[in-house]
């Protein structure tokens, strides 16, 4: 894939119009085709995060939680290594990998690392954060015994999942 900004606004174009028809799989590898073009070209670590978030949530749909799982803990490593502190950007991001770590572990009925991820992510929160997240991590636990597909449909209520085509189409046009 040629990396020129056009080639990526259509690309995501594409992702956005499978998105749409919901084809999440086909937009999963186009996502992948467009993150390997990306790295080649070493573009800057948010539009790698925008890319790696629309990879998880594609793969969180599609059923494919381990692998979902995997990008995110490579996702935040990428912060636990970063030299510098983080910005609040970059802050707000890093507890938003952490609640889909969170969501994944409940899908993936890996209950023995709730109540440490839970701590974790508090801690990363200061207090205004904490006060505002609480109830969000409290209902995402309570459908801890529920299926994957009642948990996705309360992230969806809560706000948690940000994939749309409109979003993708946004993207698009930060490549023009």
């Amino acid at each position: 894939m040629d990396a020129k900004p056009n080639t990526f606004a259509k690309a995501l174009e594409e992702i956005a119009s499978l998105l749409k028809r919901r084809q999440y799989e086909p937009a999963v590898q186009a996502i992948h085709v467009l993150s390997q073009a990306a790295m080649r070209q070493n573009i800057q670590l948010i539009l790698q995060r925008y890319l790696a978030e629309l990879s998880m949530e594609c793969l969180e749909l599609c059923g494919q939680l381990n692998t979902a799982l995997d990008i995110c803990e490579h996702s935040l490593a990428q912060y636990t290594d970063a030299p510098d502190e983080l910005s609040a950007e970059a802050q707000k991001d890093l507890i938003a990998l952490e609640m889909r770590k969170l969501c994944l572990l409940i899908k993936l009925d890996m209950r023995n690392q709730l109540s440490t991820q839970n701590k974790h992510l508090l801690s990363l929160c200061n207090a205004q954060q904490q006060t505002s997240l609480q109830p969000v991590i409290n209902r995402i636990n309570r459908y801890s015994s529920a299926s994957s597909g009642r948990l996705t449909q309360e992230q969806q209520s809560l706000g948690l999942f940000h994939l749309s085509d409109q979003l993708v189409r946004e993207g698009a046009k930060a490549f023009s």
